[in-house]
């Protein structure tokens, strides 16, 4: 699809989303409705859509470099968890309206774990972008950043704007309709307060109101549930969860990288 020109609007900058009109060729934004995916690089910076999706990666907190699609071969020996979240995120507001979890792991790193967070991610914004699904809060946790950031903003006073900010944010994950919950669990023999008391507390909350979630680990689910210390609250996290294992090597060293759409 060529790009656009700075003489010529994109489809969706001029025609309403909900009434597309068949003589005028949209914008690679569109491309969402027939289940394609396109790269944020494509459209015109005036498009209305793009700027609803740059505005709703950003409240995500989705790294940027997951921003745009990336394609990667998976070893065959993750293929069958690769079909189960590809056929998860075609269905994706199904799966959340019925409440369901992920518990996705690996004792490996780099094989494509918050790769797939990202793609349930950005397919739930470019709905939301049209309007298609109708919650408005998805999220994106890497937990040790988060137990930093919250440990750092406790000191300072309720006067800094910053502070208040940041803590509006918490609050807002539980009422989030998706959040991902990278390095769920990874050391929990030496939790923090915040991991075991303000994270815990927010998933906790999410689970008793049926919101969604997928837990990003490199623990295996076994080890979690012998966790003596919080045996019962990682117990209860994963029965509520489709438990996924990713077995493949580090695809970063292996260059398998593949830029492009899917």
């Amino acid at each position: 699809m060529a790009e656009h020109s700075e003489e010529k609007m994109c489809w969706y900058h001029v025609n309403s989303p909900f009434n597309p009109s068949p003589d005028k060729s949209p914008c690679s934004h569109s491309m969402v409705e027939q289940g394609l995916e396109f790269s944020l690089q494509k459209c015109h910076h005036k498009c209305v859509l793009y700027s609803r999706i740059i505005k709703m990666y950003e409240s995500s907190e989705l790294p940027d470099k997951f921003w745009n699609f990336e394609q990667y071969v998976p070893e065959d020996v993750d293929r069958d968890a690769w079909k189960t979240l590809a056929d998860i995120r075609r269905k994706i507001v199904d799966f959340i309206d019925a409440e369901q979890n992920i518990y996705l792991y690996s004792q490996q790193t780099g094989n494509g774990k918050t790769l797939w967070a990202g793609r349930l991610l950005k397919t739930l914004i470019y709905l939301k972008a049209q309007n298609v699904f109708n919650t408005d809060y998805v999220r994106y946790v890497y937990i040790p950043d988060f137990i930093y950031h919250y440990e750092v903003w406790d000191k300072y006073s309720y006067e800094d704007t910053r502070k208040v900010a940041f803590f509006d944010s918490v609050s807002s994950l539980s009422n989030s309709a998706f959040v991902v919950w990278d390095g769920f669990g990874n050391n929990p023999s030496i939790s923090t307060r915040v991991e075991t008391v303000v994270i815990n507390s927010v998933i906790s909350d999410r689970i008793n109101k049926g919101f969604s979630n997928l837990f990003i680990s490199d623990k295996t689910p076994q080890s979690l549930r012998s966790q003596e210390n919080s045996k019962a609250f990682f117990t209860r996290i994963l029965n509520s969860c489709i438990e996924i294992e990713f077995k493949g090597g580090d695809y970063r060293k292996k260059n398998l990288w593949v830029h492009g759409e899917d």
